[in-house]
């Protein structure tokens, strides 16, 4: 039966007229037209305003950007790798930063970082770190930082030297930089090492960059000048400077210094690191934006900036520079080398203003003077100061600071103080050795075990205090001494403090003396 019917349906048995299957000319416009048919339903055509009105493309891209979510994460990660989905949110984020400053698109708002936000929220997931999120992230912060005209776009690409910000391109990839380096879930883990390395390894790779971000605001007065919000792009970038470089000291600056993650996970900038900083010109762009944000307020002395924002802010660059210098010889020795800072430092204003940064540099930079490493030059306008001035100073700081504690009655402030110095000391060793070197100096009369231990005997009172207070009592009088330790959580941590400056007193005395006996023995 088949070959029958085969036989009934010969094609040679029909007359078709033109010969279609054999006219290779209709086959090449059917293939074209079918090609011109399936390249327009492209998204980069079909955003081109040859097809689009101006409204109908943002309206497009505001409804791509608001299906946009974190839900994209639900993606398993084989489909991930399969829809090639990082590069496809990279390619994104830079199709957006083309489109601003053009008409109409202003309406975008922070919705063109949302491809940004869903990469890195990948990036900072452990559980998908086979994808490579990470490395696609960093590739992508590393071309913002660039800030390239050919990647990002004229408009995204120049910094707005009128109004003294940074470009759209570089801001965003500075802001996520930061951002990155004070992610909980890569700071507190310490098996992320490899993890680590990398933000490290890109922090180094764009180290340029920084100077040129950092040398670009300090440029600009108007950015050195507080305002009532503090919002200024010196404050902003100050910020995201000491953030980067807080992950690479493993030391929070903005929490007194202490440490990022467990006490284990604690790592010190290496050699070749410390190079970088000081030979790419950041260290010495950190100190100089420092002095110029200080010196902007008042010409005339250091003083208490009329926003609470603004001060915070300075006092973390300073603590920045601080950890910075303790943990590398080379950059300690440099610092002590610049007038402009070292002029702040030795000013009285600077011991009246910044107490507990004070009495640190201070001991620090006797033991940097005291080594014979920093040539003494003579310079018009330099304050010199020798290492045994500095060494009373920072002696005779510190037991005014602790009587403050004891006996002040209503100044808070000192308490807060004595906690950042213990902080500072429990932290960074090299800062440690330098306080308990001064401390133990015969230069200035006054036993600092003892002003320590007074600390130590009104902490009881306090509690005891606190407990009435609670219990809606009434205080009498003579035992009012609120010196800001009302809380049991602040007691407790005064108490610590002092426990570790006392350990370290101890700790530094017998491993000056087994120096000198093994001296003796030699």
């Amino acid at each position: 039966m088949k070959e029958i019917f085969a036989a009934e349906s010969d094609p040679d048995d029909y007359d078709y007229g033109n010969d279609r299957y054999n006219d290779l000319q209709f086959q090449e416009n059917v293939e074209h037209e079918l090609k011109s048919f399936n390249v327009s339903w492209d998204a980069k055509i079909l955003c081109q305003a040859k097809i689009l009105t101006l409204d109908e493309m943002i309206q497009r891209v505001e409804s791509l950007l608001s299906d946009l979510t974190p839900s994209l994460i639900h993606l398993g990660n084989k489909e991930w790798r399969e829809w090639d989905a990082g590069n496809q949110l990279v390619s994104l984020t830079l199709e957006l930063l083309l489109l601003l400053g053009k008409k109409g698109f202003s309406s975008l708002g922070a919705k063109f970082i949302k491809p940004l936000t869903v990469l890195r929220d990948i990036a900072v997931d452990s559980s998908r770190s086979c994808v490579g999120g990470l490395d696609t992230y960093l590739k992508l912060i590393q071309t913002l930082l660039e800030s390239k005209a050919s990647m990002v776009g004229d408009y995204a690409s120049k910094n707005d030297i009128e109004e003294g910000e940074l470009s759209p391109a570089r801001c965003l990839g500075l802001s996520s930089l930061a951002d990155l380096c004070s992610n909980q879930n890569i700071v507190m883990a310490s098996s992320k090492v490899g993890i680590k390395a990398k933000v490290k390894g890109i922090v180094m790779e764009c180290v340029d960059e920084l100077v040129e971000c950092v040398a670009f605001v300090r440029s600009k007065d108007k950015n050195l000048k507080c305002v009532d919000d503090g919002s200024t792009t010196s404050l902003r970038v100050s910020t995201m400077i000491s953030q980067i470089l807080d992950f690479m000291t493993g030391i929070q600056s903005s929490l007194d210094c202490s440490s990022k993650g467990s006490h284990n996970t604690v790592a010190n900038i290496s050699a070749s690191e410390a190079r970088g900083f000081l030979q790419s010109g950041l260290f010495r762009e950190l100190i100089l934006l420092y002095v110029c944000i200080e010196t902007a307020q008042d010409n005339s002395q250091l003083v208490p900036n009329t926003s609470k924002l603004h001060f915070m802010v300075v006092q973390q660059l300073l603590r920045t520079i601080l950890v910075l210098s303790s943990q590398s010889e080379i950059l300690r020795s440099y610092v002590a080398r610049v007038p402009e800072f070292t002029n702040f430092i030795y000013s009285d204003d600077f011991d009246h203003v910044h107490v507990a940064e004070a009495i640190l540099w201070h001991a620090l930079l006797a033991n940097v003077t005291s080594t014979n490493k920093v040539p003494q030059m003579r310079m018009k306008g330099v304050v010199m100061v020798s290492s045994s001035e500095l060494i009373k100073r920072s002696k005779h700081n510190f037991l005014k600071l602790c009587a403050k504690v004891v006996d002040d009655k209503s100044d808070k402030v000192s308490v807060v103080e004595f906690l950042q110095l213990c902080n500072c000391c429990h932290q960074i060793p090299f800062v440690a050795e330098c306080w308990s070197s001064v401390m133990r100096s015969d230069l200035v009369s006054g036993d600092v075990r003892a002003v320590i231990c007074d600390i130590l005997k009104a902490l009881p009172q306090e509690i005891t205090e606190a407990k009435m207070k609670l219990e809606n009592k009434d205080v009498p009088p003579e035992k009012l001494h609120s010196v800001s330790m009302h809380s049991a959580s602040t007691t407790a941590s005064v108490r610590k403090g002092c426990k570790h400056l006392l350990s370290f007193l101890e700790m530094h005395e017998h491993s000056s003396q087994a120096a000198q006996c093994s001296s003796k023995i030699d």
